[in-house]
């Protein structure tokens, strides 16, 4: 087993041999060295989970190297950062880089030095019999299909139930998640397994017309998630084949993206049924799309969700450079009603500060709807270069704390709760009302949840 020394010195060799012998940055070696600097504590954790297998990193892990990649990994690219309709001013490439990279350890230094004495939801030793597994799973699936069913056929419904409602986006990982651990405890597909796994294939076909990648993604991690959490091992079989059926996907998404504009923001009313007919088409003629791929290759560049440094570039240009004063909390100020459905107070106003900020710091440009609003830009906007990293510190306590709750994954229940926040978790590139308005949403369930278990239930909790 590798020391703490061994695991640090052999991540300085790693980080160098990177440096040695990828190409070049584009940049300065003043500005892109801190990416390099952060890489290490990366790879350095990255080794200790797979040495220890502990939870505690693994859940951690994910969100560490997508802000990693997001904002600090552009630096290390052999071209320069660029936007059609972005400023990423020069002048402060520096310090974006220095504040992004300091950010990143500054929420791996509030995950990990914050030992807060926090009492699990649940205990370790509850477990649920397959039988009460196989019934949830089902209740499940059928509370996804009417969500699905309210919203092409009673929109109202789910307007006014938003902010519950809205934390069912993540249901479909939980389905194959649960699936794939009653086949695993039972060693054969039963009727509800197989249902599951003939719904999971449909949302993917579905997901497929919408073009959106990351849906994909979330579907497929279910299983991943169990292995890892459940059963400690790594499925590197399950990741290469899930690789090869998604990958195509991946590299021809724009292409359908125009069309998927039309149900998306301009109102055409499509049901999931005709989703599932045109993703079963895109998908069986991926053959033919890939000659496509070329016209295409030369705007993937200014779509790729890599870059959310040109996000950071613009909002820092305009403090920076126009002058404009920061919003000293000014985008946190819905946080505290977000888990609140509009149907118990009708006066909510809607939270559009996505969208609102995107069009005031000049980001949407020509695009439709809301635009991601990254953690770091938001803290960034509301504090400045130190808000990053003072935010980012307790950006880790809280995940901590949320983890710690369901002792990260440790037990049935615990398990259960951890699948349903872990995705949140990951989305660095949400603000963070998006974020942490669902957190707070998942934590007051699962605590009602706890009480109901306690009252009528035989489950010790």
């Amino acid at each position: 087993m590798f020391s703490k020394e061994a695991r640090f010195f052999v991540s300085i060799i790693l980080t160098l041999f990177c440096y040695y012998y990828i190409p070049k940055p584009a940049y300065d070696k003043e500005v892109y060295i801190w990416s390099l600097f952060s890489l290490t504590l990366i790879i350095n954790l990255t080794l200790k989970l797979i040495v220890n297998r502990n939870n505690k990193d693994l859940l951690f892990l994910p969100a560490l190297i997508i802000t990693w990649l997001y904002f600090a990994f552009p630096y290390l690219s052999i071209e320069k950062i660029d936007h059609m309709y972005r400023i990423i001013p020069d002048s402060e490439l520096y310090n974006m880089s220095f504040y992004s990279n300091l950010s990143i350890i500054s929420l791996y230094l509030g995950y990990n030095l914050i030992k807060l004495n926090i009492k699990p939801i649940f205990n370790q030793d509850t477990n649920i019999s397959n039988n009460l597994l196989n019934k949830i799973l089902f209740v499940i699936i059928l509370i996804d299909v009417i969500n699905s069913l309210l919203k092409y056929y009673l929109p109202s419904i789910t307007t006014s139930l938003g902010a519950i409602l809205a934390i069912l986006e993540y249901l479909p990982t939980t389905i194959g998640a649960i699936a794939y651990l009653l086949f695993k405890r039972e060693k054969k597909f039963n009727l509800i397994i197989v249902i599951s796994i003939v719904y999971c294939i449909f949302l993917f076909f579905v997901y497929v017309a919408n073009t959106l990648f990351i849906s994909i993604l979330l579907l497929g991690l279910g299983p991943l998630l169990i292995e890892l959490l459940v059963f400690n091992k790594i499925p590197l079989k399950y990741m290469l084949i899930i690789s090869l059926f998604i990958y195509p996907v991946f590299i021809t998404r724009h292409i359908f993206r125009e069309e998927a504009l039309k149900w998306w923001y301009e109102g055409e009313d499509i049901s999931k049924y005709q989703l599932y007919k045109k993703g079963l088409n895109i998908y069986f003629n991926l053959d033919n799309t890939l000659g496509q791929l070329e016209e295409k290759e030369s705007n993937e560049k200014t779509k790729s969700r890599m870059e959310q440094v040109s996000y950071l570039g613009q909002c820092v240009y305009q403090h920076e450079i126009i002058g404009w004063n920061y919003l000293y909390g000014e985008t946190f100020w819905w946080l505290p009603i977000a888990p609140i459905p509009r149907i118990i107070i009708p006066f909510k106003p809607k939270n559009i500060m996505a969208s609102k900020m995107a069009e005031e710091y000049g980001l949407k440009g020509k695009g439709h709807g809301a635009m991601n609003w990254p953690l770091l830009c938001d803290y960034y906007v509301n504090f400045g270069y130190f808000g990053m990293v003072f935010l980012s510190f307790f950006q880790g306590m809280a995940y901590y704390f949320f983890y710690k709750k369901f002792d990260f994954g440790k037990g049935d229940l615990n398990l259960l709760g951890i699948l349903s926040i872990s995705i949140i978790l990951i989305k660095i590139e949400a603000n963070i009302t998006l974020v942490f308005g669902q957190l707070i949403q998942f934590y007051i369930i699962w605590s009602l949840i706890k009480l109901y278990l306690k009252k009528y239930s035989s489950i010790k909790v």
